[in-house]
């Protein structure tokens, strides 16, 4: 993944020396500039990939009964279905 990340940070930094060499800046300016866009593209595509794996974690968490908080209320509903086995009935 941190190969996409930085992927798309040359990306971010090569689109925007194209604008802003459209602009006619200077060219210490434009790849400076042009630096802080790329740095704040991979922080930011960090971040919501940070953000990303957190949810995805969670909802993964929630999804497994294992991991149930109310797990006890699985067993009595469980146990209020339960067929009596022949031991129970004899």
């Amino acid at each position: 993944m941190n190969k996409i990340i930085f992927q798309i940070g040359v990306l971010a930094f090569c689109v925007s020396i194209v604008a802003f060499g459209a602009q006619q800046m200077a060219l210490i300016q434009m790849l400076s500039r042009s630096f802080i866009v790329f740095v704040g593209v991979v922080v930011m595509c960090a971040i919501l990939y940070t953000i990303n794996a957190a949810v995805l974690e969670r909802a993964k968490r929630n999804s497994d009964p294992s991991h149930d908080k109310t797990h006890g209320l699985h067993n009595i509903r469980a146990e209020k279905h339960a067929q009596p086995t022949k031991a129970q009935s004899a």
